[in-house]
């Protein structure tokens, strides 16, 4: 995976004031929003480098033969990762973020009084399924558990309908549900997906307009396909079914954010992906225009869930900035940077890291473990490259001997 960037993302701050942030050279590509004071694209700093290696042979001038891999080298530079501004540490993003997160709970709190009986289910389901993708679920971990909860107890093995008082399964409320509950460890079987599965499979019949909710339910089915057990031949045949579906569909949806939806997910498949691109390619989806997607939410709670996801994701990405900051002046300092014949892959190894664990807590770990990976990948190229077979004895002996004494100062 090519690396790409990512803008700060704009926020309105609704009803509280806030200094704009300046804006300033992204560490990673990513198309932006629209906003009066983000015209523009900001060039990549980034560019592909070759996965091949050619190796070759020199002769140093005492005589000593080496081989080299060539690798590419270092696409990051030092300079400009320091200079990377982080705006969203500012106390006053924070205390805006906690009062959106309260009214979010809240929010939460209040379906079981608000939501009627013929629509609850969904209503839980689509605020669970909102906040998810929207990367802002750490916050609220015992409301979901609670929701999903709430769901489970009218599950039954038909599946569930729209509210609790439903008689009969509905496809769009069943598939969201089947989707969210497995990836929480509820136990339910798939084989309620047959009965939403045409047995002739003869799709020849769609509309030149097709209904716009039977699009989404058919979405919903081949979202909760991809987490397929092996074997589950109700899951194979809901894959196959939804996929040929939304492709005859495709042409045909005149709602560009449903189809911009749709494309996304029949080319990546939301299960592969990386969680945080995952979630600013909804935030361009959802930030555009939210009403294909949001009917039970309404518009000024639907505002703050925008507000919250956008400020949430340039504060988690302002940390990891002064992390990768940290990491930078580390590999300087320590020298590594001189040692010329080895890959220098210490921000790779973070965005590695930064791709699946970004909760800001977890800082000590993507530090460590890029300085880790990085010291790792020296010894590597030490042994596989560039020494011979007589310095890497003493190297080798030098290293024991120094694990030793480390061994007794810890005894």
């Amino acid at each position: 995976m090519s690396l790409r960037c990512i803008t700060p993302l704009p926020c309105s701050m609704v009803g509280h004031k806030l200094q704009k942030p300046p804006i300033h050279k992204p560490l990673f590509y990513h198309k932006p929003f629209n906003t009066p004071y983000l015209k523009k694209k900001i060039p990549a700093r980034s560019r592909l480098a070759k996965t091949t290696i050619n190796m070759a042979v020199i002769t140093t001038d005492e005589g000593i033969t080496r081989r080299i891999g060539n690798h590419h080298p270092n696409l990051w530079d030092d300079d400009f990762i320091q200079s990377l501004s982080k705006a969203y540490e500012a106390p006053s993003y924070g205390e805006r973020a906690e009062k959106l997160i309260k009214d979010v709970k809240d929010m939460f709190n209040a379906l079981p009084v608000q939501s009627s009986s013929a629509e609850d289910l969904y209503q839980h389901l689509s605020l669970v399924d909102h906040v998810e993708r929207l990367g802002i679920d750490r916050h609220f971990q015992t409301e979901i558990k609670n929701a999903l909860d709430y769901v489970y107890r009218y599950w039954s093995d038909k599946g569930i309908g729209c509210g609790r008082e439903s008689t009969h399964a509905d496809l769009n409320t069943s598939a969201l549900g089947f989707k969210i509950l497995r990836l929480h460890r509820y136990g339910i079987s798939s084989d309620m997906l047959q009965q939403f599965i045409p047995k002739d499979k003869n799709l020849m019949h769609l509309k030149s307009e097709p209904n716009e909710e039977e699009i989404k339910s058919i979405l919903n089915l081949f979202r909760a396909s991809l987490i397929a057990f092996p074997e589950e031949k109700a899951m194979d045949g809901a894959k196959s079914f939804s996929t040929t579906y939304l492709k005859q569909a495709l042409p045909k949806i005149n709602n560009l954010n449903l189809s911009r939806e749709i494309k996304f997910n029949l080319e990546y498949g939301w299960h592969t992906n990386v969680p945080r691109l995952e979630t600013r390619t909804y935030l361009d989806i959802y930030g555009e225009d939210s009403s294909w997607a949001s009917k039970n939410i309404n518009n000024t709670f639907y505002k703050k869930l925008l507000e919250l996801a956008k400020l949430d994701f340039n504060m988690v990405q302002s940390v990891q900035q002064k992390e990768l900051q940290i990491l930078s002046r580390w590999w300087t300092e320590s020298g590594l940077a001189k040692l010329e014949f080895s890959r220098h892959r210490h921000v790779e190894y973070y965005l590695w890291a930064a791709g699946g664990c970004i909760e800001p807590k977890y800082s000590a770990f993507r530090i460590g473990f890029a300085k880790l990976s990085a010291l790792v990948t020296y010894l590597d190229d030490i042994y596989d490259t560039y020494g011979t077979l007589d310095e890497l004895k003493i190297f080798t002996k030098a290293i024991k001997r120094y694990l030793f004494i480390i061994i007794g100062q810890v005894g």
